[in-house]
C-alpha cells in the first residue's frame, strides 16, 4: 500500500470511528476496488456488518478467507457473518478447517440451524425441493441450486446429497463438488455414488481426503512443473487447468483412473493415436470419457 492509499486508509478508519458509517464504506469501496489488502478487506467487511448489509460483507470477506483464521477473533466474527447469510454449510467447512476454533462455534451453528428449522418453514420446503430435484435440469441451473443448498442445515444438505450422488441426472461436477463440500466435515456417514463409469460405490465421507493429497495428484503436478512452467508458462497453465479439471470430475475416485500419473500427463499433452503403451491408451479412454461430460457444461 502506498503512503497516499495508507492515508485514504486512516480517513476512512477516522470516519467508521466518528459513526458515519456510510462515509467510512465508501471511502473502503473505493481503496478496495484499488488494493487487495486485507486491513481494506477486513475494515470493510465488518463496517458492512455493522450496518446489516451481511450479503456484501460476506462477498467481500469471501475473497480473503484465509486471512479470517489469523486468531480467534477474526474467525469467529467470519463464522457470525456466515450464519448471519444462512450459510450453514460453508461456516462448518470454515469451522473445520480453522486453527483458531473449537466447539463453541460449532454450537453456534447448530443453534442457528435449529432456529432455522423452525422459524423459515417455507423457505426450507423450497430450498430443500429446490435441491433435491435439481438433476431435471441443466449444468447452470445445477450450479446454481448446488449454490443456494449451502443455506441448508447440515441433516436436510446430506439427505439430499444421498439422493443426487445416485441421481444419474445430476452432472458429475456437481457430484464431485457435493463431496468436496462435505470432505473437511469428517463425517461418519455411509453414501453411495453413481461415478462416470456409471457404477455404483459406497464410500464414507469421514474417510475422504482432499484433492491436492492424493500421491498421482502430487505428482503430476510436479511433472507438469518440471517439463512446463519455466519453458513455456502459457503451456503449463493450460495444461494444469485442464489437469484439476479432469481430476475434479473424478474425485473421490481419482485413483481408479489415473493409476500411473506420468502415463496420464503424457496422455493430456502429447498423446498420438500410434506409439503409446497400454497405460497411455488407458488415460486417454479416461480422457475422452471426461471430455464428452465437459461437453454438456453447457
Amino acid at each position: 500500500m502506498t503512503p497516499q492509499e495508507g492515508e485514504r486508509l486512516k480517513k476512512a478508519t477516522q470516519a467508521l470511528d466518528q459513526g458515519r458509517l456510510t462515509d467510512g464504506i465508501k471511502l473502503l469501496q473505493d481503496l478496495d476496488q484499488e488494493v487487495d489488502d486485507f486491513a481494506v478487506n477486513r475494515l470493510l467487511s465488518k463496517a458492512l456488518f455493522d450496518e446489516q448489509r451481511y450479503v456484501e460483507a460476506y462477498q467481500v470477506a469471501s475473497r480473503h478467507l484465509g486471512d479470517y483464521d489469523q486468531s480467534h477473533e477474526l474467525a469467529h466474527f467470519f463464522v457470525q457473518l456466515t450464519i448471519k447469510n444462512q450459510f450453514f454449510i460453508p461456516a462448518r467447512r470454515f469451522i473445520n478447517l480453522a486453527a483458531h476454533l473449537n466447539d463453541d462455534e460449532l454450537a453456534l451453528v447448530d443453534q442457528a440451524e435449529k432456529l432455522f428449522t423452525q422459524m423459515g418453514t417455507q423457505v426450507l420446503a423450497s430450498r430443500r425441493r429446490q435441491f433435491i430435484h435439481m438433476g431435471d435440469y441443466s449444468f447452470r441451473e445445477q450450479e446454481r441450486r448446488f449454490n443456494d443448498g449451502q443455506k441448508l442445515p447440515l441433516s436436510d444438505y446430506l439427505v439430499g446429497t444421498k439422493f443426487l450422488l445416485r441421481d444419474p441426472d445430476t452432472h458429475p461436477l456437481i457430484k464431485s463438488s457435493l463431496v468436496q463440500s462435505l470432505q473437511p466435515l469428517h463425517l461418519n456417514e455411509e453414501v453411495t455414488m453413481l461415478w462416470i463409469d456409471e457404477k455404483e460405490y459406497s464410500l464414507n465421507l469421514a474417510q475422504l481426503k482432499p484433492l491436492g493429497d492424493f500421491v498421482v495428484v502430487k505428482e503430476g503436478e510436479r511433472l507438469l512443473s518440471e517439463r512446463y512452467q519455466d519453458q513455456d508458462p502459457l503451456s503449463y497453465q493450460t495444461y494444469l487447468q485442464e489437469f484439476y479439471l479432469q481430476l475434479t470430475f473424478l474425485y473421490p475416485f481419482v485413483e481408479q483412473a489415473v493409476l500411473n500419473a506420468e502415463a496420464w500427463i503424457k496422455a493430456l499433452v502429447t498423446y498420438s493415436t500410434t506409439g503409446n503403451e497400454e497405460a497411455v491408451l488407458q488415460a486417454h479412454r479416461w480422457q475422452e470419457r471426461i471430455n464428452s461430460l465437459v461437453a454438456r457444461l453447457g
